[in-house]
């Protein structure tokens, strides 16, 4: 995923206004935006990915969750936690982690900015790029679980599994 600067001059800004120019560089469609948080959709090879960026002053930290549009339905919640939990083993940036309440598969992570007096437009870009590279990397696994054609085990396999050379 290529993700297009915004040309914009501040070296240091608010994570928020970053990510708007973001949107607006890279024509993503807007579901909401406040001053402390934006949620926008990016498309993915695999799926759209609804990808929400929040500013917390209190902590001084971003915090990035993305929706992955896959359901799972209450008989597969263990097997999707030991899937999640594998995984999250081999994920660089954040984690994966399935809602008890309505099944929901999200992934998120936190990066800590305290003393920085703002963000750059690269490391926004990183968070995004990262975000959704590890849900493009791990998506077909989860799928796979979650409509039933395969199991924790097969579906790890499948996603671990090392290719080489080109088809």
């Amino acid at each position: 995923m290529l993700i297009r600067s915004s040309h914009s001059n501040a070296v240091l800004d608010h994570p928020i206004a970053i990510m708007q120019g973001l949107v607006e560089a890279n024509d993503w469609q807007m579901h909401h935006h406040s001053s402390d948080e934006i949620a926008i959709e990016i498309s993915g090879y695999w799926s759209d990915y609804y990808i929400s960026v929040k500013w917390h002053e209190d902590h001084s930290s971003v915090h990035i969750s993305a929706v992955l549009d896959i359901f799972v339905i209450d008989q597969q919640k263990t097997e999707m936690m030991e899937l999640i939990s594998r995984l999250n083993e081999r994920t660089w940036l954040g984690h994966f982690i399935l809602t008890q309440e309505d099944g929901c598969l999200l992934f998120r992570h936190t990066t800590p900015m305290r003393g920085t007096g703002g963000a750059t437009q690269e490391q926004i870009i990183d968070m995004i790029e990262a975000t959704v590279a590890e849900c493009e990397k791990y998506y077909p696994a989860l799928f796979q679980l979650a409509i039933g054609s395969a199991s924790a085990d097969s579906a790890t396999e499948t996603v671990l599994m090392e290719t080489v050379g080109h088809a």
